[in-house]
């Protein structure tokens, strides 16, 4: 990322500019800039050639209190970065270099910025730095995992100060920190903290603390600018060391979770320890983050899901992580978009809704399987069919029927047209009689073969039509959005409590959950029908605290989970051997066409009975018409 390098960077720029001059005359204070700029200006360059990359896209946020806090000098770098200021006071030119300029009193459209990236803080004393943080967090530009620069422009030895302010700052759950300062001997120093173990990158020396803290791995590091290598070989490196990656290893950090425990959905085995302890694809996959990231879990439990009352107001574990008695929750849920307190979706998944199948009648079904325009499409061609035999056959319109149903039937016929083009018209339709015997046949063995039920609910207007009432958990209720569903919407403790009832017959319910989830209960059957339609379509997300300083490492390390493969993986498993389906005892009743395959089989005797004595009536035709044709030529002789 390319926001650490210009921060550091643009405030080396400034500090070398400025040097914190104490308060004293104009002239002595430019000359003593001129001849300390002077000596270290090709350093300078050199360092800001290797750290600093122009890019556009960067979203720098510098906040301020008044304008004597900000350069007086250019600000060279606002004309290759934006640079937005954000400042308390308006007696600032905004126009000196910055893109734009905001006050904290004002409303700022979030849909033309985009939160910030990088955050430079200028302040002077403990309770201004509390201030402008107040301010940031209260704001459209807040990103509690972006980079935060501080800068105490106070005229004293304020690196003392750097354990104050970053404690403060670790205080509003800020992990990517640079406070940057002056010390007794006239030396920029650059602190940062790790608040889980005492790990940094060689760049970094470690501060003894002195008891200050009570937590034994909060630790505080130390660095002097001028010790920053500016080759080109080493100088990258060592820019990126300067916010490093404090949560790729807790080393044993225990985080306190919480998770809702059921008998058939998410197993646990108490019996076990550590990770192991966690046995289906949702705890599994957030277990496996916590055992990569080296963390310990203190676990929870609940009976119900969080979930949003109808009066606005958390409840259950919902409420415990906003409150911060956990910081996450174990149990895997669907996206909500209007949570802060989640991480982004990672797995793709949808609702569907569960019903039961209706009975119908011998009626419905040829219905449902042949279909009325099938009898209109069999009139038209049987009367074509005859009309055509008629004229072959040149005979009334009752014997061209009879000769139409012998020929549907496969029984040969003695009469042959005299004329060959007639011969060949009947032939075709001899023909094209076995396809639509073969299409009939087909029909006929679906129709013997098709469920005597079919599915009511398949779409939204299947639902609403219905009027059943919905059963789910409460969770669910708030991702619905159609005001018809959730005015039918009661809530039920557990998923399995509403297949109980479908198993039993009630066909005035239907009940709704993630695929994945029904996939316990039941699936498409004789009895049971599945909807294609889709209630809900949502990814798979972990609710987490707001402002979590681990949020971006989890929700990175199951993005590269799910690019793996490793989430399907997991679900796959699950289903083929973990998934508990309840049993139907359920046998569907047949319509009494199962013997209808003896019919099937003498039509088809038929046909092949029908075919050589077709043949044979050509033959013999043949031969008769040639024995007469010669007949008459010894007549004649």
């Amino acid at each position: 990322m390319y926001c650490p390098n210009f921060l550091l960077n643009f405030f080396l720029f400034y500090l070398f500019e400025h040097r914190f001059i104490p308060k004293v005359s104009a002239n002595t204070a430019k000359s003593h800039f001129h001849l300390s700029f002077k000596n270290e200006q090709l350093m300078l360059e050199k360092l800001l050639d290797t750290c600093v990359r122009k890019k556009w896209d960067n979203n720098v946020l510098l906040v301020v209190e008044n304008a004597d806090h900000c350069p007086t000098s250019k600000c060279s770098f606002s004309r290759h970065i934006p640079i937005h200021l954000f400042q308390i006071n308006a007696n600032f030119d905004s126009r000196r270099g910055f893109r734009e300029s905001y006050l904290s009193n004002e409303t700022q459209i979030a849909k033309y910025h985009k939160p910030t990236s990088c955050a430079i803080i200028i302040a002077s004393n403990m309770t201004e730095f509390t201030k402008l943080m107040l301010k940031i967090k209260n704001s459209i530009w807040w990103q509690h995992g972006a980079y935060f620069v501080i800068v105490n422009i106070d005229y004293i030895d304020t690196c003392q100060l750097a354990y104050a302010f970053l404690k403060q700052a670790w205080k509003f759950n800020i992990l990517s920190v640079l406070y940057i300062c002056k010390n007794a001997n006239d030396q920029e120093e650059a602190y940062t903290f790790n608040p889980y173990a005492e790990v940094a990158p060689k760049l970094w020396t470690k501060v003894d603390l002195h008891s200050k803290t009570s937590d034994s791995n909060w630790s505080l590091f130390q660095l002097t600018v001028d010790a920053i290598p500016t080759s080109s070989k080493h100088g990258r490196l060592e820019c990126n060391n300067l916010f490093f990656d404090k949560s790729k290893n807790l080393h044993g950090t225990n985080l306190k979770v919480a998770l809702k425990r059921t008998s058939i959905t998410n197993h646990y085995n108490s019996t076990m320890s550590g990770y192991k302890r966690f046995t289906s694809p949702g705890f599994s996959l957030i277990a496996s983050v916590f055992h990569r990231m080296n963390a310990t879990v203190t676990v929870k439990f609940s009976d119900t899901h969080g979930f949003i009352s109808p009066f606005g107001e958390p409840q259950s574990l919902l409420n415990d992580l906003i409150s911060g008695t956990v910081s996450v929750i174990m149990n895997i849920r669907l996206l909500r978009h209007y949570w802060n307190f989640q991480v982004h979706s990672f797995h793709a998944e949808t609702v569907a809704i569960v019903s039961l199948k209706k009975q119908i009648t011998l009626i419905e079904k040829v219905e449902n399987v042949i279909g009325s325009t099938f009898f209109a499409y069999l009139f038209i061609l049987s009367l074509a069919f005859t009309v055509s035999l008629k004229y072959i056959f040149e005979q009334s319109i009752s014997l061209a029927a009879l000769n139409y149903l012998r020929i549907c039937l496969g029984i040969s016929s003695a009469t042959v047209p005299r004329h060959s083009v007639k011969r060949i018209l009947l032939i075709l339709l001899i023909i094209f009689a076995f396809v639509f015997n073969s299409c009939l046949l087909s029909l006929l063995t679906a129709l013997e073969s098709s469920s005597n039920r079919v599915p009511v609910i398949d779409s939204y207007g299947d639902l609403i039509k219905s009027n059943s009432v919905i059963y789910g958990v409460d969770s669910l209720k708030e991702l619905i959005w159609q005001k018809d569903v959730r005015d039918r919407f009661r809530s039920v403790k557990e998923t399995g409590n509403c297949f109980d009832r479908l198993l039993k017959g009630d066909s005035s319910i239907a009940c709704v959950g993630s695929r994945f989830h029904i996939g316990y209960f039941g699936s498409e059957s004789e009895l049971i029908h599945v909807s294609k339609f889709n209630l809900v379509n949502r990814g798979h997300s972990y609710l987490i605290a707001e402002d979590f300083p681990l949020f971006s490492k989890i929700h990175w390390l199951l993005l590269k989970m799910n690019e793996g493969g490793l989430v399907d993986l997991m679900f796959t498993r699950e289903a083929c051997y973990h998934h508990f389906r309840y049993s139907e005892n359920y046998t569907v009743e047949r319509l009494g066409l199962k013997n209808l395959h003896h019919v099937f089989t003498i039509l088809i005797g038929f046909w092949v009975l029908a075919t050589p004595v077709l043949c044979v009536e050509v033959i013999t035709f043949k031969i008769k018409k040639f024995l007469s044709s010669r007949n008459d030529v010894d007549s004649l002789i």
